[in-house]
Parts: structure tokens; sequence; C-alpha cells
């Protein structure tokens, strides 16, 4: 799976560097927006994607997908007792999609370093 992320987002660098170091499997290819690699996939480079064959998903879909990648989720859910697994269904879209965007629209703040983009 291929992920395109804002490379010049101290959040998304550091949520890109979290996930690679429990992407066990390898499942995913970081290409950041800002690199040549992004432009044959003509997306919005203030979000976040996952594309895997003619497949796309943005924002939180986009997250929810990286997640059900990561063997790490599947233990956590197990130690947790299977709560993180009820907010993968689709109940909780518009949530996630609100959730998404508000941490879009603060990634600076809440990384703490600025961000060339904020999705509006």
């Amino acid at each position: 799976m291929t992920v395109i992320y804002d490379g010049d987002c101290a959040l998304c660098e550091r949520s890109r560097r979290v996930v690679t170091a429990l992407d066990w499997l390898g499942a995913f290819e970081w290409v950041r927006s800002q690199d040549p690699a992004a432009l044959p996939y003509a997306v919005d480079p203030a979000r976040v994607w996952a594309i895997a064959g003619a497949r796309r998903w943005s924002g939180y879909h986009a997250w929810r997908r990286i997640l059900l990648r990561l063997p790490a989720f599947y233990l956590l859910g197990i130690a947790l007792a299977f709560l993180p697994f009820l907010l993968l269904l689709p109940v909780f879209d518009p949530l996630g999609e609100r959730l998404y965007a508000w941490v879009a629209k603060n990634r600076g703040r809440i990384a703490g370093a600025a961000c060339d983009r904020a999705e509006k």
C-alpha cells in the first residue's frame, strides 16, 4: 500500500515514523506529497492518502486502512478487549471524519511545530 503524506508537517512525519516502526510486515511505501513520485497520484497534498491498486482512501478512511494492516493494532485490540475495533465500524465514520478534520486543522499545534499546510 502506498501512503502519501505531507512531509513538511511535523505531526505527519511523526505519524509516519511510528507506523513504520510498527510495520513489521513492510506493508507500506511512504511518499511525501512534495516528492515528484506523488505527482501521478494527483491527490490533495494536505490530506493523507492510502492507495492500493485502483482503490484510494483519504483522511480518516486512509488511517483506518493503515491501522487495519498493522499487526500491532490487532495486538492492541486483544489487550484492550477489542475496544479499538469498535471505532472501525462504519457507524463511527462521521465521528472519525470530524476528528480527522480537527487534527488536520490543528496539526501544527499538536505537533509543536508549524506546518506549511493545514486543512481548511
